[in-house]
Formats: C-alpha cells, structure tokens, sequence
C-alpha cells in the first residue's frame, strides 16, 4: 500500500499569536519563521499520535484488492471521498458508494465490499485501486489541548535550539526533541495498526 498526501491542512491547530504568547516573542522579527514552526510541530505531533490533526485528503495505492479488510491508517477518518479502479480493459472507473462499507471501532478504519457484493475485477497493474480519504478533526476547536499543547512546547523548542546540533562534552551531539511531550501525549496517542 502507498499512502500520499494530496492536499494539506487550511489551517493549523494553533495560531501564530498563542505561539508568540506561549514563547514570549515580542515583536515581529519570528513571524516568518513560526508558521514553519507550527506546522513542523504539528506533523510531529500527528506521527506521534498517529493521529491527523486538522482535515487533509490522502491516497491509499493498491495492487490488488485484499482479501482481507482494507485498513485506512488514518484515523479520525471523515469520508471516503472515492475509490477508483482499473477495469480489466484498463479503464478508470469509480466504485459506487453503495458497492462498500467503512467501518470504524477503537481507532481501526476498515473497508469492506458491502453485504453481498464482492470486489470488482481488476486490471493486474501496480496501483490498480485508488482510494481518497479525508481524515482529520472537523477544526482547531476539535483538535486535543494535549496535541496544541505539545504543539505550542515544540514550537518553543524550535525557537530555543535553532540547529539540529549543540555543543556537548565531545564536540557535537544531536539534540533530541524534548521527552515530556510524550508524556503530555500519551492519553491521546495510538498504537498503528499498518
């Protein structure tokens, strides 16, 4: 399975203003640079989680049809925006919604046919099946305090160490984000299950 991304967030969970708040940042001299921090700390947080934070469209890529459920690894799923397939001539077409169920319990998104009904036959091609979802919470007001304020600790880390390397006792050592934002996302963080 090949997962992409195809269209990002319109927004972010926390705003440039509550980052200079929770940094103390007076004036503008950063502003350029805290939307990249945010949305740095953001993908983090959502790799972390395994969690999509704000509404995203992504493409799952398939060989073939499973025998099995098809497991969406993102979670919370909104929709199924379509699946398409190539026919057995090689033509595109898009499944009817009706022809599959999408089924979610303990942050497992599953696709399956619908009662009755079984896969359609595929062209044997690499990508043959095209699924677009959209995951994400409905808003920022949506998005776990845990993740905006994992977010908002981040962002200040970034601000604080401002290259990937710090001067140590024998030369230079790789600076680690900080370990308490694990713990502050532990209550919202999910085992993968891809």
């Amino acid at each position: 399975m090949d997962l992409d991304l195809v269209a990002g967030p319109a927004s972010e969970p926390v705003s440039v203003e509550e980052v200079k708040q929770h940094c103390r940042i007076d004036g503008s001299d950063e502003d350029s640079l805290i939307p990249l921090w945010i949305a740095a700390a953001r993908q983090v947080v959502e790799v972390e989680t395994s969690t999509i934070l704000l509404p995203q469209q992504w493409q799952l890529r398939l060989d073939a049809w499973p025998s099995d459920p098809i497991l969406i690894p993102l979670w919370p799923l909104r929709q199924v925006d379509s699946i398409s397939y190539l026919d057995i001539n090689g033509v595109s077409t898009t499944l009817s919604s009706s022809r599959y169920r999408v089924t979610s319990a303990s942050g497992q998104v599953r696709l399956t046919p619908a009662y009755g009904v079984t896969w359609p036959v595929l062209r044997t091609d690499t990508a043959a099946v095209t699924i677009l979802v959209t995951a994400g919470y409905a808003n920022a007001d949506a998005v776990p305090a845990a993740c905006k304020q994992a977010i908002l600790m981040l962002c200040s880390h970034l601000d604080q160490q401002r290259s990937v390397t710090a001067e140590g006792t024998n030369g230079y050592s790789l600076k680690e984000i900080p370990l308490g934002i694990r713990r502050i996302l532990a209550p919202v963080t999910r085992k993968p299950y891809v």
